[in-house]
């Protein structure tokens, strides 16, 4: 009896549990149904919207360059012209893609203006062709503005000015330079208007900060921009500077101080040691000779007339830094 009852628990439990997963299987397509009803229906809500005809506006840049007789365009009334056109919204969007912030370029020189007065009024619809060939666009183009667009220029010359680095370094600990940072370029060539060029003899690098240099290696740095002046144009926009850099290590000697170069024979010193501390590439430790420093005082005048000495460190190398001598100075006492 106990036998029969379990089997027909067991069956009824079956049952049940293909119930359960024929439900969960039937509710997890009715949900896929729905998740794809509605991207099909935004498909179609898309591909209709984006095929109807629209009008927009695209903004471009617009620069005049003049290739063949050495001016530079100065003053633009307007440096960006709205580009009107009609098209399907998949032309827009494909167009926005390729042209948006793509300057127009365009030569005077294929322009019907006289150069010799230096200043033009320009009909933009004059340019259409122009525009049409540097933007690429084959749709209609309803409108352009502004209307106008007046250039001045004026004749140009080229200068060869100095290049001082504004850059600064920050090094890993224990990394310092080993020299001083070397410009390759430390002269370019600038161009613009007679003047405004005048009154430029030196241009700056960037003001910018490196951190963590570990290693010797060249940093293309940028120049700094001429903001305050007008049509000027480099010809090198970044220059290379190289440093040289390696591990240091710093190190305290204590020295006695000569008093041969004193004209007292008989005068004390106090204190008539110093201590030197200096920093030093590893790789120069070893060839480093201490004994060779020589410390005096300096005697280019009655000593009697100060009331401290200065000291002075002879023979140190150029590859040696001096951190700090302690004391710069030293009292006396001359006995008779």
């Amino acid at each position: 009896m106990k036998s029969a009852l379990f089997y027909y628990f067991c069956t009824i439990m079956n049952k049940t549990e293909k119930i359960s997963i024929h439900k969960r299987i039937l509710g997890s397509s009715k949900f896929m149904a729905i998740i794809l009803s509605l991207v099909v229906a935004f498909s179609i809500w898309a591909f209709l919207t984006l095929s109807q005809t629209y009008i927009y506006t695209i903004s471009y840049p617009i620069i005049f360059v003049d290739k063949y007789n050495n001016k530079a365009i100065i003053n633009p009334s307007d440096s960006i012209i709205n580009v009107q056109y009609q098209s399907t919204g998949f032309d827009q969007i494909l167009q926005n893609r390729i042209s948006k912030l793509r300057p127009i370029i365009i030569d005077i020189n294929e322009l019907r203006v006289n150069k010799s007065f230096g200043v033009a009024k320009i009909r933009v619809s004059s340019i259409k062709d122009i525009i049409i060939k540097n933007t690429r666009i084959k749709e209609t183009i309803k409108d352009i503005s502004p209307d106008n667009i007046v250039l001045h220029w004026q004749r140009t010359i080229k200068k060869k000015v100095k290049v001082i680095s504004n850059t600064k370094f920050e090094f890993k600990k224990s990394y310092y330079l080993y020299s001083e940072p070397k410009l390759f370029v430390d002269e370019v060539i600038i161009e613009g208007p007679a003047n405004e060029i005048r009154g430029i003899d030196t241009i700056f690098t960037k003001d910018i900060k490196i951190k963590n240099i570990d290693k010797s290696t060249v940093f293309f740095i940028p120049l700094q921009s001429l903001s305050d002046s007008l049509g000027i144009r480099y010809y090198t926009n970044n220059v290379p500077i190289q440093l040289l850099v390696d591990k240091f290590t710093e190190d305290e000697v204590e020295l006695l101080i000569n008093k041969d170069n004193i004209q007292y024979d008989s005068i004390k010193l106090f204190p008539s040691t110093v201590k030197l501390k200096y920093r030093i590439a590893v790789k120069d430790y070893k060839r480093f000779d201490k004994s060779k420093l020589r410390v005096t005082v300096e005697n280019n005048f009655d000593i009697r007339q100060k009331r401290k000495l200065k000291v002075h460190i002879e023979n140190i190398p150029d590859y040696v830094k001096i951190i700090s001598l302690n004391p710069e100075k030293v009292d006396y006492i001359i006995f008779r």
